[in-house]
């Protein structure tokens, strides 16, 4: 569980850092270069939720498990 929200966060702040450059002006940068970062953005914001929200998942499973009385 833990790992699931650790990967989430680092997940995004990679996307952070990839928006940043999308936005900061740069004249090397082409249209390729910028889709491929809001491509890129856009993957591992979408990881990142799927990760927070496996964490909840496996959290409530954890919960009903303990709260479950042992037969």
């Amino acid at each position: 569980m833990e790992d699931y929200k650790r990967f989430a966060l680092v997940s995004m702040a990679v996307s952070v850092f990839l928006y940043l450059g999308t936005v900061i002006p740069s004249i090397e940068k082409t249209d390729f270069t910028t889709n491929l970062l809001m491509i890129g953005t856009f993957v591992l914001l979408l990881m990142a939720t799927t990760c927070f929200f496996t964490a909840r998942r496996c959290h409530r499973a954890l919960q009903d498990h303990n709260d479950s009385p042992s037969a």
